[in-house]
């Protein structure tokens, strides 16, 4: 049912920012989590997070935040009610770093590491090839009084696993804006450890901790 929600807001989206306003928002994005390119397994994925970053957390000075709730304001007569149903979800829905926790034929629990709030979601084929107990990023969004995984989803591999826990004890977990730069921290770490191979996962952790600094501008 989320298939194809992105392509059908993109143009809408071209009409609220020009290119060079996406193109801004892109190079913010990605300066934090790191540059992706066509080439890599993971580009389409890596590019709709930064799409569903950007209609749902990006801060920008045209438009009041979030871009989807102005888009759903101006251009309403446009979007299909299925669409708007999807656009109005995605709004509330929220990002985070989760645990799988359990499987099952009808549903998967996802576990939120920052409150430990469980989601029960239908079931996805990401899910289905993620071992239980595995850390993932997503977006869980209610659809229809159903809870569902939107484009992104993120599979860490256990080197990664263990330091974004180990990091995680050292964080509040009830500071917003803290936990935001925990996604961009862990996001980034994933992508820089799959494109730097012969660099330690720990060195590169190292690197990017300034992230998470409780004294980061």
């Amino acid at each position: 049912m989320l298939d194809g929600f992105l392509e059908k807001i993109y143009p809408i989206l071209e009409q609220v920012f020009d290119e060079n306003s996406i193109a801004l928002q892109r190079k913010k994005f990605f300066s934090l989590v790191g540059d992706i390119y066509e080439n890599e397994d993971f580009y389409q994925e890596r590019i709709n997070a930064f799409l569903e970053w950007f209609l749902v957390e990006a801060d920008t000075s045209k438009v009041s935040r979030p871009v989807l709730g102005h888009i759903l304001n101006r251009d309403a007569h446009r979007i299909d009610d299925e669409t708007r149903r999807i656009a109005e979800a995605m709004i509330k829905s929220r990002r985070s770093v989760f645990h799988l926790v359990r499987k099952e034929s009808e549903f998967a629990v996802l576990e939120d590491i920052f409150d430990r709030e469980r989601f029960y979601v239908d079931p996805d084929p990401r899910i289905d090839s993620t071992e239980r107990k595995a850390l993932v990023e997503s977006r869980v969004c209610v659809l229809n009084g159903r809870s569902r995984i939107m484009s992104t989803y993120l599979k860490f591999p256990d080197n990664i696993r263990k330091i974004i826990l180990k990091r995680l004890k050292k964080v509040s977990r009830t500071d917003i804006a803290l936990r935001e730069r925990f996604l961009e921290y862990s996001f980034a770490l994933f992508v820089r450890n799959e494109r730097y191979r012969n660099i330690p996962v720990e060195k590169i952790a190292q690197s990017l901790d300034y992230l998470i600094s409780v004294n980061r501008q």
